[in-house]
């Protein structure tokens, strides 16, 4: 046994693994996970063939310790995939399962090199051994209708190659670890869960005037709904409207009657993520769901532990992610980003707050979106208050779940609308939000925010942006939430950070014109409890204010156009908002970034690279507010942050894009928290009514 070929070095119990014993165990679960879109065979052939390479005399010697590297292992796996005229996506995915999918020409020029003689040598006596094991396969089998379809393919076969090797090797290094993954309920458990937790709490909704009603109707229509065959579906519901439990209720009903694995909830924002999740938990358990976005790595006890390991891979009957984490994983070519893909297949996909898919984006989205659907099994559910004309960019059909949508926006109708007819100056708006006792003003830009907030000198006056820490946003949100329910003035200056997910209840309104599914997300906000029987929204032209950049640009001065040609009588109105984002697509380009020529080249690496759903990378910053940076330095010592410890620090955090943070590091403004983490701590001003000041702005503008 000492002369068998090894696949890894010996363990913390002194056992090395043989080669042939990962080979097969990769190709089986690489079969497995490759069998949910019927690639069954040829994932358990790059299974065999993916470490094939470390047969070579060099490897071994490096495995044993005699050498100090073993060279490139992965070179030799594609060049046999090639020999055997597998389909070619073997050989980008042997090619790449440990630095990531590479473009076609690093393939080529693999598939061109010469191995060394000893190497070749035994390669040949391996795959000789192998040989019965390999199933025939033809390339004519796995031959995609698209160029499009083939790229997903590929990552969807390197997702089960790369998922299979981690969790092979995880088993011989780390047994205990491996042997606690899976293990939770299946979808009709956590429906039978969910079901008896809503009519618990919901059993006298039908009894009951107003909103509660109207809520019943959209889930009864969600479950009603789910029975369907799989495909698209649209959930178009005016906010307050209960679209986070039907949705789920839509998406557990579907999963159970079609067998599907799994449901992903999929949220433009990390603070929504994290309220999601809580409320899930409620009803269908902490085991069920697992939370996952870039904020934290959930490291330290023992079910921290299992809900690291499941956001690996996704392997779990509910997961709640991030746009920026769904879409970016569907586009990486990183193993550890990828390997959740196969995970994908089978599931039903919740994409909440949909039009929030950046419009440069939409072609490649839409692309990849009818390949899941086609080939993988997938149910995708879009549910907004404002559907997109989505239509336009798929020859897929989509069915609205809610029987009269139109209708539905009237019975929910809660305001009334106006604009102001000529531009205005901050001190206008200033005065315009004092003439009422309760306002709330959002305009575009956190500098707008601030400059506004100087000018209204009443008290009770408050300001909401993203320059604010989310516990900072939180103190305020509890004073302006019990001044309103006592009658007492409030007015409120706040930037788009309010219009999703901030439950507040203004009489009054203000919003700087901007996209018009801003606008109406900002109608969310107005007799939100219908404490009135029409709060009112006005929008105003800022003469001074600012716009982000790019699309936000675009789709705000469409919105203008378009709504001075058709008033603000049917602003609600569903088919207003499909003829605004018809309008609005037809003016923006929705492959900005080229990605969709750059999968046709098969460039792995540059897709992944110009992918971003936000465009400017940003990291964490702590910032002095209350304890933050007392907590954050007791957790210095440590050099990472279970999720326990991130749940601890993130109140205090404020996102700052990576420039600001390099400028404000030379600046001596902040610090870094760890040495190999992205994590820092603000040393400059932070105001107790706005959070970061100019100071701030001089980095970013």
């Amino acid at each position: 046994m000492e002369d068998m070929p090894l696949a890894h070095s010996p363990n913390s119990e002194g056992v090395a693994q043989h080669l042939l014993d990962h080979l097969r165990g990769v190709g089986e679960l690489s079969a497995l996970f490759a069998s949910k879109f019927d690639a069954g065979p040829l994932g358990r052939v790059v299974g065999f063939l993916h470490d094939i390479g470390k047969i070579s005399p060099r490897f071994q010697r490096y495995l044993r310790g005699l050498s100090i590297s073993g060279g490139d292992h992965t070179t030799a796996g594609s060049i046999v995939a090639a020999r055997m005229k597998l389909p070619p996506a073997a050989s980008f995915v042997i090619a790449g399962h440990h630095g990531g999918i590479p473009e076609l020409g690093d393939v080529k020029q693999r598939l061109r090199a010469t191995l060394e003689p000893e190497c070749e040598t035994a390669l040949q006596q391996l795959i000789a051994e192998l040989s019965t094991e390999l199933p025939g396969l033809s390339a004519a089998e796995y031959e995609p209708e698209t160029q499009s379809d083939f790229e997903l393919s590929v990552r969807m076969l390197f997702s089960a190659l790369v998922d299979a090797d981690f969790l092979d090797t995880e088993a011989h290094f780390c047994p205990v670890r491996n042997a606690s993954r899976g293990g939770r309920p299946g979808m009709r458990e956590l429906l039978d869960r969910f079901t008896h937790e809503y009519e618990s709490r919901f059993a006298g909704a039908t009894t009951d005037k107003g909103i509660s009603v109207i809520r019943k109707k959209v889930y009864d229509w969600c479950v009603r709904a789910a029975s369907e065959p799989q495909g698209v579906f649209t959930l178009t519901v005016p906010t307050g409207g209960g679209k986070t439990l039907s949705g789920l209720a839509f998406a557990l009903t579907h999963a159970a009657m079609w067998n599907l694995d799994r449901v992903i909830v999929v949220i433009p924002y990390t603070s929504i993520v994290e309220q999601t999740c809580d409320i899930y938990r409620m009803f269908l358990g902490d085991e069920a769901v697992i939370e996952h976005h870039s904020a934290y790595d959930p490291r330290g006890d023992e079910e921290d532990e299992r809900q690291m390991l499941a956001a690996e891979n996704w392997d779990a009957p509910v997961i709640v992610t991030t746009s920026v984490q769904f879409f970016e994983s569907l586009f990486s070519n990183k193993p550890a980003r990828c390997r959740k893909l196969h995970n994908i297949c089978r599931s039903v996909v919740v994409i909440d707050e949909v039009q929030t898919v950046p419009l440069g984006l939409l072609k490649p989205v839409f692309d990849v979106i009818e390949s899941l659907v086609k080939r993988y099994c997938v149910t995708f559910l879009f549910t907004t208050a404002t559907q997109p004309a989505y239509s336009e960019l798929t020859s897929l059909p989509m069915r609205e779940i809610v029987p009269d949508p139109i209708q539905l926006a009237m019975d929910l109708r809660r305001v009334s609308w106006k604009i102001a007819e000529k531009r205005v100056n901050w001190d206008q708006v200033a005065h315009m939000a004092c003439s009422h006792p309760q306002s709330m003003v959002i305009v575009n830009t956190r500098k707008d925010a601030r400059a506004l907030h100087a000018l209204v000198k009443q008290e009770n006056t408050f300001h909401l942006s993203s320059n604010m820490c989310p516990a900072h946003r939180r103190s305020v949100l509890y004073k302006v939430r019990d001044l309103l329910a006592q009658g007492k003035e409030c007015r409120v200056i706040a930037t788009q950070v309010v219009e999703t997910g901030v439950d507040v209840d203004f009489p009054l309104v203000m919003r700087a014109m901007g996209p018009l599914e801003r606008i109406v997300q900002a109608a969310g906000r107005c007799n939100r409890e219908w404490r009135h029987n029409r709060g009112t929204v006005t929008l105003f032209r800022p003469q001074d204010g600012g716009l982000p950049p790019g699309s936000y640009t675009t789709a705000t001065q469409r919105t203008d156009v378009f709504l001075q040609q058709q008033g603000l009588s049917r602003l609600e109105d569903p088919r207003v908002h499909e003829e605004y984002f018809r309008s609005l697509y037809a003016c923006v380009d929705l492959d900005a970034r080229g990605i969709t020529e750059l999968r046709n080249a098969l460039d792995f690496p540059n897709v992944a690279q110009r992918f971003r759903f936000i465009e400017e990378e940003c990291v964490p910053v702590v910032v002095p507010w209350e304890d933050g940076i007392s907590i954050a330095q007791s957790l210095a010592a440590k050099g990472f942050l279970t999720r326990a410890d991130w749940r601890k620090v993130q109140p205090y955090v404020v996102n700052m894009s990576k420039y600001a943070v390099q400028t404000a590091l030379k600046r001596g403004l902040c610090a870094p928290l760890f040495k190999q983490a992205e994590l820092y701590i603000w040393g400059g001003t932070y105001d107790e009514h706005i959070g970061l000041t100019d100071e701030f702005d001089t980095l970013v503008f």
